[in-house]
């Protein structure tokens, strides 16, 4: 993310689209026909003040959208909060690369926002085992999301640099996949015993 906002910060203009973003930084970072995969990369590890403030506004953004998730769970659902905002991070995956600069970075940060769904994965794992497993089925579960989200995150900054795009578009439907693996859920409601 810091890429992102220090290139758009530095480098960009309104005319850009999102993708164009990392091609700017690829043609200011490399001389020549040079890509990412090249063995002496430059590092520029340099954040500006506009960056550390994106940074810090987001934080608060998520830490808000999380507390009224709590809230609006009571209203709708795990299940419908779960598939909702799968459907949002994904319609915002399909329309970034298509708006403009300012509009595509709104977007990509509230992609980002899908983080709130492991909240609701966490609570399904609560409810799903006995008692005397509960603790090892959240301590696995949470886990294994830090270990994939740790190698997701590595896949997304290669292809972002090498192959924006059409990574954008996978992206946007692997966000629905998990919205319609999301009608697998149980309901919500408690069955009434007869």
């Amino acid at each position: 993310m810091p890429l992102v906002f220090n290139t758009y910060k530095n480098l960009g203009t309104s005319d850009m689209r999102f993708c164009d973003i990392f091609q700017v930084h690829d043609a200011q970072t490399y001389s020549g026909n040079n890509t990412f995969t090249d063995m002496s990369p430059v590092c520029d590890d340099t954040i500006v003040p506009f960056t550390f403030i994106i940074l810090s506004g987001y934080a608060i953004v998520m830490t808000t959208i999380s507390i009224l998730a709590v809230i609006i769970v009571k209203y709708i659902g795990k299940k419908f909060m779960y598939i909702g905002f799968h459907l949002l991070c994904s319609t915002l995956a399909f329309t970034i690369n298509v708006v403009p600069i300012d509009w595509s970075i709104a977007a990509f940060l509230g992609m980002m926002c899908n983080v709130v769904c492991m909240g609701v994965c966490t609570s399904y794992a609560v409810e799903l085992f006995p008692t005397y497993m509960r603790a090892m089925a959240v301590g696995l579960s949470m886990m294994f999301a830090r270990a994939i989200s740790f190698i997701f995150f590595n896949i997304i900054g290669v292809q972002l640099l090498n192959n924006c795009g059409n990574f954008l578009i996978y992206l946007g439907v692997f966000l629905l996949a998990g919205a319609a693996l999301g009608l697998l859920l149980p309901s919500d409601r408690k069955q009434v015993a007869k």
